[in-house]
């Protein structure tokens, strides 16, 4: 048996590379497909995340309302670790599942999520999350948003279209909002003069906190290796 790992950034056609080879005869594992299937309505993972989050986290027809568990754990590390120890086992389980059907001569393409949290190279994370944001940023300032779109595959632009209302939704606006209006009352501003006055602790500890992160360290690590990005 072939063993290959799929992945890719945004538009870069990974679900299309997914569907030929399936198409040619090779057994492909979507982790999203299986993330979605332990935590499906009547699932043993659905039925453990209610206990342990309560029924809130179900819509109207008793289904997952990711949006709403992912309010939930936002922000509260204890929680994520929790819906953790309950999704990601099972994912595990039922890749190893699936993949165990596949033939002895198979050609088995493993198409992946690129999350660190999940399991994944921090490497493949910094690409996906960050390095790729210049990609992103100089195709909006070339053709403005549907211009970034039209340069993106459809799976992506679909993804865009109907996720990203889920992840940039209400609560991010109406955070939006308050601090425009910190800024404008001019709250912002007298708390930072306040902040610089008394030599800057929160300032000088969020900075630390943000200079120690994990995509610093292998972000520089990898920029070192990207002889092209010198000055």
């Amino acid at each position: 048996m072939l063993r290959v790992g799929l992945s890719g950034g945004i538009g870069s056609g990974k679900s299309t590379v997914a569907r030929r080879l399936t198409e040619r005869g090779a057994v492909v594992v979507d982790a999203d497909v299986v993330a979605r299937e332990v935590v499906e309505p009547g699932s043993e993972g659905l039925r453990e995340l209610v206990s342990r989050f309560g029924s809130e986290i179900l819509d109207a027809e008793g289904a997952l309302d990711r949006p709403a568990m992912a309010r939930r754990v936002f922000g509260d590390d204890a929680a994520r670790a929790e819906l953790n120890s309950v999704v990601h086992p099972r994912i595990g389980e039922r890749t190893a599942e699936l993949m165990g059907r596949a033939p002895s001569d198979a050609v088995l393409v493993h198409d992946i999520p690129l999350l660190v949290e999940a399991g994944y190279q921090p490497e493949i994370a910094y690409f996906e999350v960050l390095h790729e944001l210049k990609l992103i940023v100089d195709l909006m300032w070339e053709g403005g948003i549907a211009g970034q779109r039209y340069s993106c595959s459809d799976t992506a632009t679909y993804g865009d279209l109907t996720r990203g209302p889920r992840v940039i939704d209400s609560r991010v606006k109406e955070s939006m909002r308050q601090v425009l209006a910190e800024i404008q009352d001019g709250s912002f501003a007298k708390e930072w003069v306040a902040e610089d006055e008394a030599g800057r602790p929160k300032f000088n500890q969020l900075q630390e906190e943000g200079n120690a992160h994990q995509i610093e360290e292998v972000g520089s690590r990898l920029r070192s290796l990207m002889s092209w990005t010198n000055k």
